[in-house]
């Protein structure tokens, strides 16, 4: 039997139109009314995930936010573990991508989000997203609370593994770098991970591994997909997270996430 169901946002519970539809809800629901514990999984910042938790409607909901640099029990309003991604380290973060030219913004926990020019990449990312960010001079700018940086490459896989080499190579083992959506590159402190914050979650709830089933549709969510009981790739992942997965669910588009609660949980498959 299942104790915990873990879930990715974006292209994972929300479908493409980044809405959650009423069966996915309605699912999720009574997969808690089961006595099954539910974790959201993001990379986005604990305030960026504000809209799904409001979405869910689950009091005691728990969030593994910043690709598991801060886990949060909504029940509580409780920051159960925080990985720092230290001041100066930020700091030499924004210096090296301000050196090479690369278009960033600075993401802190609260969701608050900061950029230094003035950019197309800025404003599609405030289109897509619905978020405003603030435009700061990075010189002497305050780097504490720092969540991540969202670094800007370009649509090829090539230019994003070239960028984290690059970061690599000038600081070894400093930081974790990960393609996320399309041309996006987020970069946090080494020892991100959401399994880091799947594995805080079930060892708080004395829940072993073999217990939880974790869904996701992008590469970040390896970690959750392999070290879950039953790890799920929806229809719509990455080849590479498929072939990691015990099972292939439909599409976001197709109420994934619904299925795998009726086929696993609920076991009433449609």
């Amino acid at each position: 039997m299942y104790k915990m169901l873990v879930l990715d946002i974006d292209g994972t519970l929300y479908n493409n139109r980044h809405e959650l539809t009423p069966r996915t809800r309605e699912a999720v629901r009574l997969a808690r009314e089961k006595g099954v514990r539910i974790a959201i999984a993001t990379s986005r910042a604990f305030g960026g995930a504000a809209r799904a938790i409001k979405d869910l409607g689950i009091d005691d909901l728990l969030v593994i936010a910043g690709a598991g640099t801060s886990v949060w029990d909504c029940a509580t309003n409780e920051e159960l573990c925080h990985l720092e991604f230290a001041p100066e380290l930020a700091r030499q973060a924004i210096d090296f991508f301000r050196g090479h030219g690369y278009d960033f913004w600075v993401v802190k926990h609260d969701g608050s989000y900061y950029y230094e020019r003035k950019t197309p990449n800025n404003r599609a990312y405030m289109r897509t997203f619905g978020y405003e960010g603030t435009q700061v001079d990075f010189d002497g700018w305050d780097c504490t609370d720092v969540c991540k940086l969202v670094v800007i490459t370009s649509y090829e896989d090539e230019d994003c593994k070239k960028t984290e080499r690059m970061l690599d190579d000038a600081y070894t083992g400093k930081f974790f770098a990960m393609k996320v959506w399309l041309c996006m590159l987020d970069v946090y402190a080494a020892g991100a991970g959401k399994e880091l914050g799947m594995r805080q979650i079930a060892g708080r709830l004395g829940i072993p591994m073999e217990e939880v089933i974790a869904v996701g549709d992008d590469v970040i969510d390896q970690g959750i997909v392999e070290e879950a009981g039953l790890g799920v790739a929806m229809g719509n992942a990455d080849a590479r997270l498929k072939a990691a997965a015990d099972y292939v669910a439909p599409t976001n588009d197709e109420d994934g996430v619904a299925d795998v609660v009726e086929r696993f949980i609920l076991q009433t498959e449609k």
